[in-house]
């Protein structure tokens, strides 16, 4: 059992590097827990929208905002599960990435940005559906990309 949580583990490769401010991190482990709760009271808390996936990445550009950094800290570890609550590459896992993405760039960028990433999401999105789908796992897959793209309408 410890040999497999070794190898799911992300542990930090190069501890005695000096700590860094950066522009977002994952699983906000860089804070202490009072300060951590003040910044939330005041930014917010995560936001329902993302679900999963990009979560991490908005609250810190809404912390960034409201003028707070990122301190990323090598000689801390932290353990994280990629993917442990779906199947990395499932539908769902494809669902919520690229909502989590597209998300994340309507909130944080100007609109004219998402409006082109959207338009070329949508169309690799319905190539891949014409071009890509052979077998029944390929469909779900590439319905899930094409799902997106209503997320934004409905």
């Amino acid at each position: 059992m410890k040999s497999f949580l070794k190898s799911i583990l992300t542990v930090t490769t190069h501890p005695t590097d000096p700590p860094r401010f950066v522009f977002a991190n994952c699983a906000k482990a860089t804070a202490r827990p009072a300060r951590k709760i003040k910044a939330l009271e005041k930014i917010g808390f995560l936001d329902d929208s993302f679900f999963m996936y990009y979560e991490d990445v908005e609250i810190c550009e809404r912390a960034r905002f409201f003028g707070y950094k990122t301190l990323y800290c090598p000689s801390a570890t932290v353990h994280h599960l990629h993917a442990l609550s779906s199947t990395e590459w499932s539908p769902f896992f494809i669902y919520q990435s690229e909502k989590g993405r597209l998300l994340h760039i309507l909130y944080h960028f100007p609109f004219k940005i998402f409006l082109i990433e959207y338009i070329k999401f949508f169309i690799k999105n319905l190539l891949r559906f014409i071009f890509k789908s052979r077998t029944i796992k390929q469909i779900k897959n590439n319905l899930q990309y094409l799902k997106n793209n209503l997320y934004y309408f409905l």
